[in-house]
This record gives structure tokens, sequence and C-alpha cells, in this order.
């Protein structure tokens, strides 16, 4: 019963981690981490409900885990929050956040490489996010619930600049907004990728877009995103910034051509500067 076994002990916030993606899928070797208001009450609870647990405490934190070698002694000399790349990670998030997620190098190489031996996908084309890390942090500011991301990914192309004045030009009313600087690297990698999947190259061969320079010139340097849904409708905008803006007006205008043939255009293309 919560209102008597749980509640009276029960602290306000909690953790959970994982050594690997195939200890998650398997629940070996996962830790549980709960903040304890009543750490005696806490101790009767894991008596009576997790014997057959590995339990110890960490002052006011009840540590759950199957795992028999973890111990407190060995979670206060190897604790997570002693990690360099957790600690710049989660500064870089900054702030203050109700729920945070964070994810150790290797997580995503991991997961590529099983995405490739299950199902056969060819996962060289997200070398990028090889070794990547990062944080996640849902914060409340100013009456909004926002989503913090701070990810570094040491194998992504090279890019600089920053699209903060790009987003910060998206309609005031969108629901989410987005924003991104792209590189060479970026669309040539994503050319190799395009090239892969079948009659895709085809269809954008047909828009005028012929390689990679050309997705280049449409995407440019800098892009920003925004969403919205009024009257139950979802409308995407985008702003484009391209070092090339004469052949992204030339694109724009095979766009124009084709979409400006059916009955009820649900695009708009335009360019300014």
């Amino acid at each position: 019963d919560y209102d008597t076994e749980i509640g009276p002990w029960l602290g306000d916030s909690m953790a959970s981690g994982v050594h690997s993606l195939a200890e998650a899928e398997s629940g070996d070797r996962m830790l549980l981490a709960i903040e304890t208001k009543d750490k005696g009450k806490a101790e009767d609870f894991a008596k009576k409900h997790l014997s057959d647990m590995n339990v110890f405490f960490v002052e006011n934190v009840m540590v759950v885990a199957d795992d028999d070698a973890l111990s407190a002694d060995s979670v206060k000399s190897g604790s997570i929050a002693d990690n360099a790349t957790y600690q710049a990670d989660m500064a870089e998030l900054g702030g203050s956040s109700l729920a945070t997620v964070w994810f150790a190098p290797g997580l995503l190489t991991e997961a590529m490489a099983e995405a490739g031996a299950t199902s056969g996908v060819e996962t060289s084309q997200f070398d990028g996010l090889r070794d990547a890390h990062g944080a996640l942090g849902l914060q409340v500011a100013d009456d909004m619930l926002t989503l913090r991301t701070a990810i570094q990914a040491p194998s992504a192309p090279t890019t600089t600049g920053s699209v903060s004045d790009l987003v910060g030009g998206l309609p005031g009313d969108s629901v989410a907004v987005a924003g991104s600087v792209t590189s060479d690297d970026t669309f040539s990698q994503l050319w190799t990728m395009l090239e892969g999947q079948y009659g895709m190259v085809d269809s954008l061969t047909e828009l005028g877009i012929n390689g990679a320079d050309d997705l280049a010139a449409l995407v440019g340097t800098q892009a920003a995103f925004s969403f919205n849904y009024p009257d139950d409708q979802p409308v995407i905008g985008a702003v484009l910034r391209s070092d090339d803006p004469a052949k992204q007006k030339e694109i724009f205008d095979g766009l124009g051509d084709l979409f400006s043939q059916v009955p009820e255009p649900t695009i708009a293309l335009g360019q300014e500067g």
C-alpha cells in the first residue's frame, strides 16, 4: 500500500542507470537510486519487499541493484558525479531541471552496432554520432516547459557559427523551434546516405537537386525550423541561410513551378537578400 508502506519514506527525487544497452534490455546490472526522508522506514520496506536485491544506503539515498559487487563504498569512490564528461555535459546544459538524462560516450556507438547486426542497416552513414555524449533536461521558466539539450559529437562534421538570431526570428506563436549549423561534410554525408535509399536521388534530381553541392545551396550554412498547429492543421516553417543564393533561388523557382500545379498549394517559398 503506497500510503502506509512507501509514502512515509519516499523522497523528492530518484535516478536510474544502466551500464550498456544489452544490460538495459535484459534488466541486468540496472541501478535505482531513491532519495528517502525516513531511512529507517525505507530499510523496513527494503527488507520486506526487496530481499532478493542488493540494497544499500549512501547517506539518505537508497540504492537498489542486482549486482552484488556494488556497495556504498564503491559508489562513493566511483560516483558518476565525479565523471569529468558528465560534469562538462551537465554544466553545458545549465539551469535547474525537473528531469535529466545523461548518456556516456559509446552508447550511440553500441546502438548503431546493434542496429547493424540485427537489421542489416548500413550504419556507416551515421558515423558522425559515434562517441557522442550529452545531457537533456526538462526545465520550467516563465511559465514555459522547455526541453534543453547539450550533446557533443566529436566525430560529427565540424561547424562554426550560431543560429540564435535565425531561431529568434521565427514566429512567436510557434509551439516548437529548432536550429542547426551545417558544413560541407554535413551534405556529403547526407548525400551518401540518400544514395542508399531507393529512388531518392532520382526524386531529388527531378527537383533540380543533383548532388551534395545543390543540397548545400538549398539548405544553406544555417537553418531554423518552426512548428505550429493552428486550426488542427500542422504548419511547418523553415528559414535557410545560403552562401549560394542564386542556386537556392533556382531550386526554389523549380519547386514553385512544381507546386503551382497543385489545385490548392500548401507550400509558400520566398527569398530575401
